[in-house]
Order: structure tokens, then C-alpha cells, then sequence
């Protein structure tokens, strides 16, 4: 039997075993847990110490019925930055009592709790409500994200297995 996790944590497969992950940073645009950060406790170099995970939330083809989080990476735990909007405005982000946060702390809003998130399923735990993804695809087009596939109104892959646009032939990036 496995045991129960705790309300903002998540097990992730990283493809030797299951890991413990701690969500400690949800940052919200538009509603969507738009950037999550996770951490986890390792063993390196003779030490231990944080590392954390940066994960990155869409819409699959902006369906708001399917929650995505795909890891964009990691590294080793620091301040958190805080950043801004295009035109200046901040940010509305939850994030645990102890983690070190930087920026204009002014013009954000922090709030206690994390939102509830989901369509149909609701938790403050995006993990819960959504899906890993393994990878992210973006059409240039409809200006959407997609899950483990390409945007295929959109998009096609030419015979080297590039994407190309359907109207133009031009290469996405």
C-alpha cells in the first residue's frame, strides 16, 4: 500500500524511481498555474541539500478542461525572482512561508492559500488535477500549447521529422 501524500506534494517518475516532490511556488496568470516550482531533497558530492524543479502549466491545445505540467528543467534552491507582466503589472502568486522571494514586492499579490484549480476535480494541488506532460509543443498559429504531440491543424512533420507550418512550409522553431 502506498503511502497517503501530503496536500502539496507530488511523486514524479524521473525514469530510475519515483521521487518526493514539495510544491513550494505557484505562480497564476489568466486563473492557470502558469509556473510551479517543486523541490526535492538530494545526496551530492558528499552533501545534501534542495534542488528545485521548474515546471511550466498550459491548457493542452487550450482546452481548459486539461491541466498540463511539463518540467522545464531544474536546479540547485535560491531566492525565488519575481517578475512582471509586459506592460509593468505584477503577478498573483502563492508560495510556502520559508522560501527566500526577490523582486518589487509591491506590485504582486501573494495569497495565503494556493487557488483551487480544475474543471470537474478541484484542488490547490495543480498536480492533482492535471497531468505530466513529457513533452511541450507550441503552435506558432493558434498561439496554443500541446502535450506530447504537435498542434496537427497547424503543423506537420517533414520527412528529417522537423515541424513545419501546413500554410507556409515555414520550420517552427
Amino acid at each position: 500500500m502506498k503511502a497517503k501524500l501530503k496536500t502539496m506534494e507530488v511523486m514524479v517518475d524521473n525514469c530510475r524511481k519515483d521521487e518526493l516532490h514539495e510544491v513550494i511556488y505557484i505562480e497564476y496568470r489568466d486563473g492557470l498555474p502558469f509556473e510551479v516550482i517543486t523541490r526535492k531533497w538530494i545526496e551530492f558530492d558528499g552533501g545534501e541539500h534542495w534542488i528545485y524543479q521548474y515546471w511550466d502549466g498550459f491548457y493542452h491545445g487550450g482546452d481548459k478542461e486539461s491541466l498540463y505540467l511539463y518540467n522545464n528543467g531544474c536546479g540547485p534552491s535560491k531566492a525565488i525572482e519575481l517578475t512582471k507582466y509586459d506592460d509593468g503589472a505584477g503577478i498573483t502568486y502563492w508560495a510556502e512561508k520559508h522560501i527566500e522571494l526577490k523582486g518589487d514586492m509591491q506590485i504582486h499579490n501573494r495569497l495565503k492559500r494556493p487557488k483551487l484549480v480544475g474543471s470537474i476535480d478541484k484542488s490547490r494541488n495543480p498536480f492533482r488535477v492535471g497531468y505530466i506532460a513529457t513533452s511541450m509543443e507550441y503552435c506558432p498559429r493558434c498561439e496554443e500549447c500541446y502535450a506530447d504531440e504537435h498542434c496537427t491543424e497547424h503543423l506537420y512533420e517533414d520527412d528529417n521529422g522537423d515541424l513545419r507550418c501546413i500554410d507556409d512550409d515555414r520550420l517552427v522553431d
